[in-house]
């Protein structure tokens, strides 16, 4: 099996996070405590948030029997009206043909529109997209664009994935300053993952390297403590 397509089914595996199901309330009222027809009520009135929930109630089950195709109609309303996270989740809803038909062409679409208002997740997913030339066509450039947009804001997928193309030397000239770096980033966020690739590194790497590589994630690392 060539490298191109292990790591094609690598980061395939791992880069769509899961959706979204928490509430989020800006009335202060009880919608997000799986009051359904309060939601209703309240998303008949125009409520951004009470169109999210109900999305998020039909999807995940919470408050009313499982429904994807009604989560799906839920979710665009609030996506309508530039909700990023319900743009987000029928982003995944279409990668997964939750509720609707399974679509890359789609899924793009929706990641696109999240990421471009800024929502990090989205970026990932991106990049991913990118990557495999799913939906739209490969284009390794472009994946490393959002992915470090995704690293930048902390993502904990992203930054893996540039760890891996610099390692792999996938879509990039091969850099394990680089790979250790981003792993590095990738393993302080929380990526499990990036633990086992990081050691891989050492033995590729001279002492001289091995520092050059270390103060180079120290480095990045001050200038990012906000993240």
């Amino acid at each position: 099996m060539g490298l191109g397509l292990i790591m094609k089914k690598l980061i395939h595996k791992i880069c769509f996070v899961p959706l979204f199901i928490s509430f989020t309330s800006v009335y202060g009222a009880s919608c997000w405590q799986f009051d359904v027809e309060d939601c209703r009520v309240k998303a008949e009135q125009g409520h951004l948030d009470a169109l999210y929930n109900l999305g998020v109630m039909y999807y995940s089950g919470q408050g009313v029997s499982r429904d994807y195709k009604e989560a799906v109609t839920w979710y665009k309303k609030s996506a309508a009206r530039g909700h990023l996270r319900a743009l987000y989740n029928l982003g995944l809803m279409s990668v997964h043909g939750q509720g609707v038909s399974q679509d890359y062409q789609e899924a793009f679409r929706w990641f696109k529109r999240s990421a471009e208002q800024g929502y990090t997740p989205a970026k990932n997913n991106l990049g991913v997209m990118y990557y495999n030339g799913e939906g739209v066509p490969q284009d390794y450039q472009e994946a490393i664009k959002w992915f470090r947009q995704a690293t930048e804001e902390g993502d904990a997928d992203a930054p893996f994935h540039l760890g891996e193309m610099f390692r792999s030397g996938q879509g990039v000239i091969k850099d394990y300053g680089l790979a250790y770096l981003y792993l590095t980033i990738a393993l302080l966020k929380g990526n499990k993952s990036a633990s086992q690739s990081r050691e891989m590194l050492s033995p590729l790497m001279t002492a001289a390297e091995f520092k050059e590589a270390q103060d180079l994630a120290r480095h990045w690392l001050r200038n990012h403590e906000h993240i």
